[in-house]
């Protein structure tokens, strides 16, 4: 089977997929920490109740944020984002170039279409790290799903271990089984059904430590119908809605988007590119059996979700508004990825399909230079970190004198983030917008705002959030009283102010309050004594099994590597056997 081919492993097919991976994150060598959209880098993380989904914030990064808070008592928190961005591209580029049938032109053509791509380029543009880790692990997953279907040894505990990468947050997860599920459930045989029901069972496992505390969060986990709108899929390029989604673009926030996708080369390109995966699918279903059928069925259903939000948005809404979960579909843009795996995998063969017919004597030229080099020309602001758009900085020194301050301070209470925006824009990050980064900088729980703000054609619409202390909290804030008075009955019992943010805070509302550190970016205010506070957040009834529930998955994961890899071992052992005739 084409799985088995070795092509991938060699060395030029190696180097350049390094070489396409160092070309996009090249600006990762300066030391500091990223600061982008969604993606919070800090030196270190803390296992607040929130990185364990047993806090006030819905666990949308669970248990992501718990396995980063444990790295980082060894690695410096930067140098963690770091390297999982780095692994998550190898292992995209690594794992398109094993699938595709084909030599090494063909593997490193599959690897520059799937590491090269507007997908990659606006997920990355909006700090979606986690995502992009999962989107690594699906070519993995994959070839697991594939040999299930043959069943080959320790191809199910396999599954397992790539699928617990996709698994560190849900959308990832959702993701995940969006791909891998139709892969090894499409009919071909008779253990089809023994087959989907293992994978549905490991999914679910994988997924618990996010699913129990969505069950135990006091939020009903409905989304605000106003984010469909807004999280909805647009049109990047002159092909329309549907052309740029095909083109696996078409992201929400404009922001995000590569200025090359409103070339006319892009929407060229776009075009053969479907093409060439229309003539190389054929080969690809050969060699990966009906397999391959669950990838496309993975990929029309991915595009599926990605339109619904900007065609159907009213029964979207209504989802949202009326049931728990939906509303991980709201952002439909991200689950175009088995559709930019499955283009990565068949466009290259379709190219190797045309270039035997148009350079009989060389086709693998033609594959060169069109799937090697044009992926590069036609989306240049990809490279050096979105042209500089991704680059670490440094934290001001006030920020590390409120860590160290609140750290050696014996109450439990906890801290309220001021002004009360969930985006900053610091003139120390290029202004570049970014998520809060004070919860995931302090090692107490830090109340921040919920609610976001988008700019839109019709100006700022707020998505509300479902944060329902923070709801409380943003309430008490913005009536003017003096926060002495209203946040210490919350538990809160310190205040950090931005100074170099937009936003206004009430003028009374730090009346009474001590100034404790009064930097030139931030600026520390006790709001109580320990005597006036209660014993501030603590983690509720659950804590207990969602910890047991997280060790129980951690355990099966550790269980999968070690058996995938032991029964691998007796596998190729038994093989060396065969092929032989004698023991090694």
């Amino acid at each position: 089977m084409a799985l088995r081919d070795r092509a991938w492993r060699s060395g030029p097919v190696v180097a350049w997929v390094v070489l396409l991976v160092a070309t996009i994150l090249a600006p990762l060598a300066r030391p500091g920490y990223l600061l982008r959209a969604d993606m919070v880098s800090t030196p270190q993380q803390y296992l607040v109740p929130d990185a364990w989904g047993v806090g006030d914030s819905v666990p949308r990064a669970v248990p992501l944020d718990a396995v980063v808070a444990l790295a980082t008592t060894v690695l410096d928190g930067g140098v963690v984002v770091r390297l999982i961005l780095v692994i998550a591209l190898l292992l995209a580029g690594l794992g398109a170039a094993r699938l595709v049938p084909g030599g090494r032109l063909v593997s490193a053509a599959a690897a520059t279409l799937t590491i090269w791509n507007p997908y990659v380029a606006e997920r990355l543009l909006m700090g979606n790290w986690a995502l992009l880790l999962a989107f690594g692990a699906l070519p993995w997953a994959v070839a697991a799903a594939l040999d299930l279907r043959q069943g080959l040894p320790a191809s199910g505990w396999r599954l397992t271990g790539w699928l617990a990468l996709t698994c560190l947050t849900p959308p990832g997860a959702v993701l995940g089984l969006l791909t891998v599920l139709p892969v090894v459930a499409w009919p071909g045989d008779r253990s089809w059904v023994r087959r989907s029901a293992l994978a549905t069972v490991i999914v679910v496992g994988l997924n618990l430590p996010w699913i129990i505390p969505s069950i135990l969060h006091p939020s009903s986990g409905r989304s605000d119908e106003v984010g469909v709108g807004i999280f909805a899929a647009k049109a990047d390029t002159s092909l329309g809605l549907v052309g740029s989604l095909l083109g696996v673009g078409g992201i929400w926030n404009e922001d995000a988007v590569p200025a090359s996708r409103a070339s006319p080369a892009s929407a060229v390109f776009t075009v053969v590119l479907l093409a060439l995966a229309v003539l190389g699918l054929p080969r690809v279903r050969d060699a990966w059996g009906r397999g391959a059928l669950g990838l496309v069925a993975a990929a029309a259903a991915g595009l599926g979700v990605a339109l619904w939000g900007a065609t159907a948005p009213e029964s979207l809404a209504w989802l949202v508004e009326t049931l728990p979960g939906p509303g991980l579909l709201r952002d439909g843009h991200r689950f175009l990825a088995p559709l930019a795996l499955l283009l990565g995998c068949t466009a290259p063969v379709g190219l190797a399909v045309v270039g035997r017919r148009v350079l009989p004597g060389q086709p693998g030229a033609l594959v060169g230079v069109g799937a090697l080099l044009i992926p590069l020309a036609v989306m240049p602001d990809l490279a050096w970190g979105g042209l500089g758009r991704v680059s670490p900085v440094a934290f001001p020194a006030d920020w590390y004198e409120v860590r160290d301050v609140l750290s050696g301070e014996e109450d439990n209470s906890d801290v309220v983030s001021l002004p009360w925006w969930s985006f900053r824009r610091f003139p120390w990050n290029a202004d570049r917008s970014v998520l809060d980064p004070l919860p995931r900088f302090v090692d107490r729980v830090a109340v921040t705002a919920s609610d976001l703000a988008v700019g839109t054609d019709d100006g700022v619409v707020v998505v509300p959030g479902e944060n329902r202390r923070s709801e409380r909290v943003g309430s008490l804030v913005e009536s003017g009283r003096p926060l002495t008075e209203t946040l210490p009955s919350e538990g809160i019992g310190w205040a950090v102010l931005a100074k170099d943010t937009s936003g206004a805070v009430p003028s009374s509302a730090l009346i009474g309050a001590t100034l404790v550190v009064d930097g030139e970016n931030l600026a520390l205010y006790r709001l109580a004594d320990a005597d006036q506070l209660p014993t501030g957040s603590s983690p509720r009834a659950g804590a207990a099994v969602v910890a047991g529930v997280d060790v129980a998955v951690l355990g099966l994961v550790v269980v999968a590597l070690v058996s995938g890899w032991l029964q691998r071992r007796e596998s190729c052992y038994s093989s060396g056997i065969n092929m032989k005739g004698e023991s090694r």
